[in-house]
Order: C-alpha cells, then structure tokens, then sequence
C-alpha cells in the first residue's frame, strides 16, 4: 500500500528515476539500486511467507512485476479519481503476485532471434537499426550524427538523403513499432472471435516482438520526450488507438471491471513487459516469455491467480 500512496502522490515525476537513471553518477546509481532492492525485499519478505514453495528467483520476479504495475502509472496520464487508481493498482499487484509462474526446464530453449539487420538491407534499415541501437546503448542526446554514420560506414551527408535529422530517425522507429502493434489487433479479432483468446494472441505477439527487439520498447519511454511536437501527437494518437482496441477487448473479456480499470490494466501490461524484460536482460528463452506472458496476462485478465485460500497461512492478509 505504501508503494502505491508514494506513486500516486509522485505520478509526475515517477517516471524520473524509472526511466532516467543512466544519468546519475555512478555513486548515485549504486545507490538507487540498493533503494529498489530494499523496496523488492519489503514485498518478498510477506510474499515469503505467504508462498514458501516460492523460489528466490520467482519472488524477485514477482515483486518486480508488482513494482512494475504500480509505477506504471508514471508512464501515461489517463485519469482515474485517485481513489479508484489505489484499487485498480491494489488489485493489479495481487494479480501478478498470484500468478503462478511456469515451471523452468531443464534446459532452456533458446528462441529464434530477430533476423540480423545487414548492410544488404540498405542503408535506410541500417540507419534505422543502428540509430535506435546507439539511442539505446548512449542515450538520444548522447549520440551524435557522426556516431550513427559511423556505425554504417558512411559519410554523414550520406544521412541526409533518408532522414533530415536525429528525431526523424526515432520517429521513424517509433512509427513502424507502433503500426505494427497496431495492426496485431485485427490479425487477433480474424483469428478469433473470443475475447480472451485474442487478448492472449496479443500478448504473445507484445512479448516477442519486445523480446526481438528490446531496445524498441526501452528508448520509447526514455527518449520519446525527444521527438518534435508534431510527431509526438501523431505517435500519441495511434497509442492511444491502440490502448482503446485492447481496452475494448479486455472489457469483452472481463465485463464486471470499469473501462478506466481495463485502460490501466492496458498500460501496466506494455510497461510490465519493458520492465521484466530488462530484469532477465531480454534472455529470449521459451521459459523467459513464457513467464514474461503469464504475468501480462495476469495484470490483464486477473489471472492465473491459482493459489487457494487455504494455501494462505491463517489471518494473512493480501501482499498487497
């Protein structure tokens, strides 16, 4: 509960030391780790005891995902009146703190990965990956023209014919991922008719497609701030489309929660699986989507929450 007071009082400033600590000192990184740390082992320590067949690992990912939900509201700006935003955010903790986490193999299946981007693609794909690469690995303002030229092997005048400037290159990116998130929508109702399943079509397709290319997802909420105000409203309107058809969806499938419950319900899942996947450092292993989708679908659906009443030891209270 606190976690979610201190959210909710700091929503507009949250997003600060989630998405902006590559800019500390190293002093200061060190010591923000240790604070999140800290905060994850406030939650595993009556997680514990609630689940004990829990493994250290399970834990540290389930609090993770729990952090993740509640501080997901750093990260957009629909409104809610703040006393249903403590229920929905109560709720959508006790969703992925429930959830039963797949078991791990005994050899972990390694997925097929994205396929190399080369310079047989061409220049314009290049520029495209190896932008939003450095974007990742240095920071927007961090990277310069010349870096990005570079990378590819080209004279810097060479960018010109493809992309006036750095922002054009990250609107570029940001608009394909988003079309193509979009798009995922209407493959999903074609499929299928059911609202769950298409809800669990798109998740898979979240997942991998985050898992394919992490640093899509990571520069988006760190670097977005970036873009020119015209390009920010585009890409914030097609989000916007896009949050609504799955929030649509969800209320199919779940038509006892409100249409403000379902939107942040959207939104902690996107973020959830940017968060999770940086935590196990995009291993894109069957097991690390697997777990990846189980805990999306649990902040969506509110399930899988198969832990019975009577696994909890008597008078305990929900983790949350």
């Amino acid at each position: 509960r606190d976690s979610i007071e201190t959210t909710i009082a700091h929503r507009t400033a949250g997003g600060l030391f989630r998405w902006k600590a590559r800019y500390l000192k190293d002093e200061d990184q060190v010591e923000l780790a240790n604070q999140i740390k800290l905060v994850n082992r406030r939650i595993q320590k009556p997680l514990e005891s609630i689940r004990p067949a829990l493994t250290s690992h399970e834990r540290w990912t389930l609090s993770s995902a729990a952090l993740s939900v509640i501080g997901s509201i750093t990260d957009h700006r629909a409104a809610l009146p703040i006393p249903e935003i403590r229920t929905v955010l109560a709720e959508l903790a006790e969703a992925v703190l429930y959830a039963e986490l797949p078991t791990p193999p005994p050899h972990h299946k390694i997925l097929p990965s994205a396929p190399p981007v080369t310079v047989d693609a061409g220049p314009y794909e290049m520029l495209l990956h190896e932008s939003m690469r450095l974007f990742n690995v240095n920071g927007y303002r961090e990277t310069s023209m010349e870096d990005i030229a570079t990378a590819i092997g080209i004279p810097v005048s060479g960018i010109y014919r493809y992309f006036p400037s750095k922002a054009d290159m990250l609107a570029a990116s940001f608009r394909r991922a988003a079309d193509r998130i979009s798009g995922d929508v209407s493959r999903a109702l074609f499929e299928t008719t059911v609202p769950e399943a298409a809800l669990e079509r798109l998740v898979a397709g979240y997942v991998a497609r985050s898992f394919e290319r992490p640093e899509l997802g990571y520069v988006y909420y760190t670097e977005r701030i970036n873009l020119p105000a015209a390009d920010q409203a585009i890409l914030h309107h097609i989000q916007r489309s896009t949050v609504e058809s799955w929030t649509k969806l969800l209320l199919s499938a779940r038509p006892e929660i409100s249409p403000g419950h379902a939107r942040f319900a959207v939104h902690a899942g996107f973020t959830l699986v940017v968060d999770l996947g940086r935590l196990v450092q995009y291993d894109n292993t069957e097991h690390a989507q697997a777990s990846v989708r189980c805990l999306m679908e649990a902040a969506l659906l509110g399930r899988p929450i198969p832990v019975s009443s009577d696994e909890r030891p008597a008078g305990a209270q929900s983790p949350t």
